[in-house]
Order: structure tokens, then sequence, then C-alpha cells
């Protein structure tokens, strides 16, 4: 996806769009395990997904750190 506004394309909101449709299916499909999460942590299910997205983006990023490193070697 682009940074600017003026620069999005029908491309990028066809991404977007795409993007948004997996994770509405993700959500619908964890609805449950996210609500029993938060109960168990006293917290509300807004902080526990961003928490679930928080570990999973960083868990990414380690898996994509140690790639490029194999990758250079």
């Amino acid at each position: 996806m682009t940074t600017t506004f003026s620069k999005v394309t029908d491309g990028d909101f066809l991404s977007f769009k795409e993007c948004l449709d997996t994770f509405m299916n993700w959500y619908r499909t964890n609805a449950d395990r996210i609500r029993a999460i938060s109960e168990a942590w006293i917290e509300s299910e807004d902080d526990t997904l961003t928490s679930i997205l928080s570990r999973g983006l960083s868990s990414l990023q380690a898996q994509t750190e140690i790639m490029l490193e194999a990758d250079r070697e």
C-alpha cells in the first residue's frame, strides 16, 4: 500500500478490503476465545485483541529477522 492518500490506487483499496475481510472472518471465528481471554485477564476485549495482534506482529518480525539473517549467510 502507498503512504499518502493522494497516491492511493484502486489496487490499494482492494488489498485493504481483502485484509479487512480476512480480519473479520478471523475475528468471527475467534470471538469466543477472545472474550474468554479478556475475562481471564480482567481487561476489555479491545485490549485483548490489541495484545493478540501486537504479539503476532512481534513474532512475525522475529521470524523475518531470522530468515533475513539466514539469507545473508
